[in-house]
């Protein structure tokens, strides 16, 4: 059995914008000299260039708790009490003194007052017998009181109840502070707010969190045989799948989509179109028109649009026509038109960039050892991501692979049918069944 070495999906990297010689020396494989001379980007390297070419927003807008799940913190947020706010029943049964528990059991107390969860003034007061008081989970500990007895270990009769076991001073009480201290971070600036954020939030008091703004971002498809999804199809004709894929996958990474345009295929109005959506958004996000075609005007548009071009091409497979450059100071990735080399190319292009621009830095996918139950042989030179299956688990958990589908960039079928993307390393030529590959599952990966 053979074990590749691993390959990082999205890797740290200065905010500074790089030098592209360096960034073209940033290489992992021993096919990485014949791309540099070929001009061809390594997956790192147009990873990085990608992310130089946006910068984190700054300003920032006050939203309500409900409404931030996928919105980026702008500073630390800080507890402004303890938690808990004060000592507090672990559970159901009987709020007790220690020291009331003398000789050997089992030992009989009187009942007092119950004391429940959300009491708005405990009268409990010091009693010259021994006296348990029922308390409820939740519920203020009197402060006279220093343990709680548990129910289940207790016989409670009409107005005492009998206790067999002896406490221990703190057992079952929850004391104010022990979980957080006051001041302390309850979440980093940076941070994508999830559900178990919000409900952190919540239970400090939190109604309105500062985030930052999110970013705007601009799609444009090209081609002439684009319609509209649900329209009539004409020969030669085809629907625009990307242009709603990639409103759909900036939605989920939190941005807020500026416009959508479609180009055709000529060249001044593409060139209008990019001018256009150049004018009000953080990032352009196009598809298509970036290979060198007869009828692939993109490049030639974006630079009479005004665009720089900082690196075209990455060895990536599939999507091996990205074109990477800024335009009014505000960044630009045009992906090549195939719906799966759309999909991967933003995946790891545009939504690194979406990151950047959010405060939330970068962040590596999380990858996943898998057995190979298939037989591949493949051409060197290009590192590429493939569907696969789990057919099996193994004893150690990890997962046996199947490959689906034989290729191709045209089709989402055989993707939407997977469980996750695996990875193939631009040196490696050939994949046995038993050996180990790198995967990366959709539900915690890519989706």
């Amino acid at each position: 059995m053979r074990t590749f070495p691993p390959y990082l999906l999205v890797e740290e990297f200065s905010m500074s914008k790089p030098f592209r010689d360096s960034m073209l020396s940033s290489t992992d494989c021993s096919c990485d000299d014949d791309l540099l001379a070929q001009g061809i980007l390594s997956v790192e390297a147009a990873q990085k260039i990608a992310c130089s070419l946006v910068h984190p927003i700054t300003q920032m807008e006050l939203v309500d708790l409900s409404h931030t799940v996928g919105r980026v913190v702008t500073d630390d947020i800080c507890a402004p009490l303890e938690m808990p706010f004060f000592d507090n029943s672990a559970m159901d049964g009987f709020a007790v003194r220690c020291c009331d528990f003398s000789g050997d059991g089992p030992w009989t107390f009187v009942t007092g007052e119950e004391i429940a969860a959300g009491v708005e003034e405990m009268r409990v007061g010091e009693r010259a017998v021994p006296t348990a008081w029922p308390i409820y989970t939740g519920a203020p500990v009197p402060p006279h009181c220093d343990a709680v007895v548990m129910q289940e270990t207790c016989e409670r009769q009409a107005d005492y109840v009998v206790m067999k076991q002896r406490p221990v001073r703190g057992d079952n009480i929850r004391r104010k502070g022990e979980d957080i201290a006051r001041g302390a971070i309850l979440i980093s600036a940076g941070t994508k707010i999830s559900p178990r954020h919000i409900g952190l939030l919540a239970a400090n008091g939190f109604r309105d969190v500062s985030v930052t703004r999110k970013p705007r971002v601009a799609i444009l498809s090209t081609g002439d045989e684009l319609i509209v999804p649900g329209a009539p199809l004409r020969v030669g004709q085809i629907y625009d799948s990307n242009q709603p894929m990639l409103a759909a996958l900036l939605q989920q990474d939190g941005a807020e989509l500026v416009n959508i345009g479609r180009a055709p295929d000529n060249l001044e109005e593409t060139r209008a179109l990019i001018e256009a959506c150049s004018k009000d958004c953080d990032l352009i996000v196009s598809s298509g028109a970036v290979s060198v075609g007869g009828r692939d005007f993109l490049k030639d548009a974006f630079i009479g649009a005004g665009g720089e071009i900082s690196g075209w091409r990455v060895a990536i497979k599939p999507g091996k026509p990205v074109l990477f450059g800024a335009i009014n100071e505000m960044g630009f990735t045009g992906l090549p038109g195939n719906p799966l080399a759309t999909f991967i190319g933003y995946k790891f292009f545009v939504s690194p960039q979406i990151r950047v621009l959010s405060g939330a830095g970068t962040q590596m996918l999380h990858r996943r050892n898998g057995e190979a139950a298939f037989d591949w042989a493949r051409k060197t030179g290009r590192t590429e991501y493939y569907p696969v299956a789990v057919t099996g688990m193994k004893e150690d958990g990890s997962a046996i692979l199947s490959k689906l589908g034989c290729g191709g960039s045209a089709s989402l079928y055989h993707f939407c049918h997977a469980d996750g993307v695996a990875v193939a390393p631009a040196s490696l030529s050939t994949v046995a069944q038993g050996d180990t590959v790198f995967w990366h599952p959709y539900n915690d990966a890519i989706e």
